[in-house]
């Protein structure tokens, strides 16, 4: 029986004739003496059978005692033993691989001489269990070492093939292992497309070969393998033409199968000619002649996931696009292969294709062609459709249960990748039809899986209008697949299939909440007591259909005239919902604090004052959690929280909130500290709302919460636009007392300044949250009152004037109204000319604007923007302005009737 890393599960120690093993225990003082001058065979006995191995640390310990005992003593006998050990160790032992050790290892395995072909096979043996997954750790000069030793034996040609065959398949485990999980940066890497050619040349000559003589298989089954170890690294496999070695890992999938020709004839369980290079087939033969067609599907499902790009291009290789189609296909092996296990894993294999070609299934479709041409897309519409008819079929006519599972969960990766709205009607109302019937097995896999189907089938991206009609057909019906869904709630079935029930209920308030809502006075009770539950996932799948029920009511605009959502808040605050917000898992608290953020403004003042007052103080308790999932969620209630009218009255839970939201910038975790400058941003928007709020808060209070943000003005793009979101709203109504006092170390001009350099540096949204912060600075009456005289208001213009030529248009439209805002001309100053100058310069510049798809959205706006802004200059203008300004006109023809219009 063949180990993931190519050696025998059946390792013996090989003693000589008449000799006995006896365990350490056993052992007199005479056959423990001299143990460390004289080891002899039992000494590697007593390490691997004597010693407890307690801990991974454990197995590389006795392997480093076995290298220090064999060093050097160039006995053969010894040295078989030696690697006959580290094989049983790796096998036996979880090994915690030093780099160190194993360099020591590799070293000793790599400098022993070997003189017979028994201990150069055992070699080769122990070498693929240590190099396995530790490629990585090889140095550029081991790395050639085990290439210069590998390689030569790795090359298999007719004429060689037959001398040690084993010998050969142990060299190309090696390099398969030596190349598994080798890392981008392994000295390997660059050896990559030397080693592929090989083992391409290997697999083309023993596919020919084991056709005539399936004793070969097990080194087919070693090239494949090996294939698959460097297909999942190499990326440049892109480069080469894979179509031959698809072709024939798909003609193996029908190997030693009755669906296998061979020149017109069946492969069958056979005697070979005795001769010396043959040998009669045996029960481990035929177990090898199936596992090729094992590590044939493995292989291919690595290259799809690997090089989704790449496969696409083959999908019509693996799947029929007609039905009745009698080629042979991957779903062939689906429904017809006779191991159950191999069905098994055509099914996970299948699943992997579609997951990985996710990106490419969009384009699918079906519909009347026009003329002779198909197009690809009708092709690739036509085989999903062929693969749901397969699946279908497997599901009726299975009988394994692990096949069933596995089949079913496939459908779930068609379901959640598959376009549905851009093919034919009917593939989803079969698929429900035959999840319910599955629903009535008794094993709680198979049904757990299939309601994850269910689940599946409602939480795609956007709503389909086949599932909303069978939903809407199946709630006028009573015995329907919903009632049978809900039965498994109620009825006390497994914890992991009520877990999966609740997840559909989820999807369906997600994506057809109008349904759900209809459902929601008999199902209610279930949730509640969902939420509830001992058990930490039900708890957690229910806490989630709350979640996706308040995000609906909060964002759908029409809700029925019998439902009224104060109440409904009401009846859930006061229901169990309440302890998910000091539930152990982190992950319901989090939910639950989502669903407070989606209370509506209008309905949170209907709350009962206890439950009002019970949210406000958990949100604010919550932002201190130890999790940081529950303290970005709290900062996100806190956030929509300061902006309802009803709480943007309480400067005294405003001011809480505010000093909360300054320590949670402070948090050590990137997502905290984004949402809670997020919420800053909506809090300091919430004081512009209310007049005079501001008056109230404490200074220090304000203070903190313009220095947060001036820090963070200077961080990640993620938390800058916000953090200048923050400082744009607080300058808009910050009092003098704040602006101007000298204590606060003349906070105004930091502002300006901070706002100043992010209008040309940063993200986009940056530079235009920037440009909108200066403008809603200037509209403060307190600020307009000290412009005029101030040192910052020159750089402040010259700043928006210089954005005026951004290529992104948001940017000049907000740095254009900035410019507007001031109400009198001596508050441009000496200014008030060279702005004048800029904006005819952008508006005799609009036709030539060359722009992208994207910003020519905008380039209404930016022309309306800054003829808003002329005339805003032209009824500020003085007399000694007004013949410049026509001069300025004519010049530039703005403005002007061209001579040829009719007037």
């Amino acid at each position: 029986k063949m180990s993931r890393r190519g050696g025998h599960h059946n390792v013996s120690f090989n003693r000589g004739q008449g000799e006995k093993y006896l365990p350490p225990h056993q052992r007199t003082e005479g056959h423990r003496s001299h143990r460390n001058d004289q080891p002899d065979l039992s000494t590697i006995d007593e390490l691997i059978v004597g010693e407890p191995h307690r801990t991974p640390d454990d197995g590389f310990q006795i392997l480093s005692k076995l290298t220090r005992t064999v060093q050097g003593k160039g006995d053969d006998a010894l040295t078989l033993r030696y690697f006959q050990a580290i094989v049983a160790v790796f096998r036996s032992h979880q090994i915690q691989v030093t780099s160190s050790g194993f360099a020591d290892v590799l070293e000793m395995i790599l400098a022993t001489k070997t003189n017979t072909a028994t201990l150069e096979c055992e070699k080769f043996r122990a070498l693929s269990y240590l190099i396995f997954e530790n490629g990585s750790r090889c140095s550029p000069k081991q790395a050639a070492l085990l290439l210069q030793l590998i390689l030569p034996l790795c090359k298999l040609e007719v004429g060689t093939l037959y001398h040690n065959p084993l010998l050969h398949r142990l060299a190309i485990n090696c390099i398969g292992n030596l190349c598994t999980k080798s890392g981008a940066t392994s000295p390997l890497k660059q050896e990559f497309p030397t080693i592929f050619n090989l083992l391409s040349q290997n697999f083309n000559l023993v596919y020919q070969e084991v056709l005539q003589k399936p004793t070969l298989s097990k080194l087919l089954n070693s090239v494949i393998r090996a294939l698959q170890y460097l297909t999942a690294e190499m990326k440049e496999i892109q480069d080469y033409d894979v179509k031959p070695l698809l072709v024939n890992l798909k003609e193996l999938l029908f190997y030693n199968t009755p669906l296998f020709q061979v020149e017109n004839s069946l492969i069958s369980e056979k005697s070979s000619e005795s001769d010396s290079d043959t040998e009669t087939t045996t029960t481990e033969d035929r177990f090898q002649t199936w596992k090729v067609r094992l590590h044939a599907l493995v292989c291919i499902g690595v290259i799809a996931k690997s090089l989704p790009k790449l496969f696409y291009g083959y999908w019509n290789l693996f799947f029929p696009s007609f039905p009745e189609s009698t080629d042979l296909t991957l779903l062939t092996v689906l429904l017809c292969d006779p191991a159950s296990r191999i069905r098994t894993l055509a099914a996970g294999t299948l699943g992997t294709i579609v997951e990985s070609s996710r990106n490419y299934l969009v384009a699918a479709t079906e519909g009347s062609k026009k003329g002779a041409y198909t197009p690809y897309s009708h092709t690739l519409g036509a085989m999903l459709r062929e693969i749901h008819t397969a699946l279908f079929r497997s599901l009726s006519d299975e009988r394994n249960l692990g096949t069933k599972i596995q089949v079913t969960k496939c459908l779930g990766h068609l379901l959640v990748n598959v376009p549905y709205d851009r093919l034919s009607k009917g593939l989803l109302t079969q698929c429900l039809t035959i999840l319910t019937n599955l629903l009535e097995n008794s094993d709680n896999k198979l049904k757990s899986a299939a309601i994850a189907c269910v689940a599946s089938a409602m939480d795609t991206k956007t709503p389909l209008e086949e599932v909303r009609d069978i939903l809407n057909l199946n709630f006028q019906v009573e015995n329907s697949f919903l009632n049978s869904l809900l039965g498994h709630v109620t009825h006390g079935d497994d914890p992991l299939v009520k877990a999966e029930v609740y997840k559909v209920l989820g999807a369906m308030a997600k994506n057809y909440f109008d349904v759900l809502l209809k459902m929601w006075p008999e199902i209610s009770k279930l949730v509640y007591d969902g939420m509830a539950n001992p058990n930490d996932t039900i708890r957690l799948c229910a806490t989630k259909v709350i979640e996706e029920l308040t995000a609906g009511i909060l964002t759908n605009p029409s809700l029925p005239s019998n439902f009224n959502v104060a109440d409904e808040w009401n009846q859930l605050l006061d229901s169990s919902f309440s302890r998910c917000l000091s539930d152990n898992m982190s992950t319901i608290r989090s939910s639950a604090l989502n669903c407070i953020s989606n209370i509506p403004p209008d309905v949170f003042p209907q709350l009962k004052e206890l439950s009002q007052d019970e949210c406000k103080w958990r949100v604010m308790k919550m932002a201190t959690d130890s999790s940081h999932l529950v303290k970005t969620s709290a900062c996100k209630a806190m956030g929509v929280m300061s902006l309802f009218p009803s709480i943007s009255q309480e400067p005294s839970f405003l001011g809480d909130v505010g000093d909360q939201l300054v320590k949670s910038m402070d948090d050590s975790n990137l997502n905290v500290k984004i949402k809670a400058c997020w919420a800053l941003g909506n809090w300091c928007d919430a004081l512009t709302r209310a007049p005079g709020i501001i008056d109230d808060l404490p200074d220090v209070t304000l203070v903190k919460a313009v220095e947060i943000a001036l820090r963070a003005a200077r961080d990640n793009d993620k938390i800058r636009y916000n953090a200048i979101r923050a400082l744009g709203n607080l300058g808009k109504v910050a009092p003098p007392r704040l602006l101007q006092n000298s204590q606060n170390n003349n906070i105004l001009n930091r502002i300006v300044d901070t706002l100043n350099s992010c209008t040309s540096v940063g993200s986009v949204k940056v530079r235009w949250n920037a440009c909108y912060g200066l403008g809603s600075i200037l509209g403060n009456q307190h600020v307009q009152n000290v412009v005029a005289v101030s040192l910052w208001a020159p750089a402040l213009f010259s700043t928006l004037i210089s954005v005026l030529n951004s290529q992104n248009f948001k940017v000049r439209i907000n740095a254009i109204h900035a410019l507007r805002v001031l109400p009198q001309r001596e508050h441009y100053g000496r200014s008030f000319s060279k702005i004048w100058e800029a904006l005819l310069d952008q508006i005799s510049s609009m036709d030539s604007l060359n722009s992208d798809y994207t910003e020519y959205k905008y380039k209404k706006t930016l022309e309306d923007e800054t003829i808003l802004a002329i005339a805003h200059f032209v009824l500020l203008s003085e007399d000694r302005d007004l013949e410049r300004f026509s001069n300025n006109l004519k010049e530039k023809q703005i403005f002007q009737t061209p001579p040829d219009t009719p007037q």
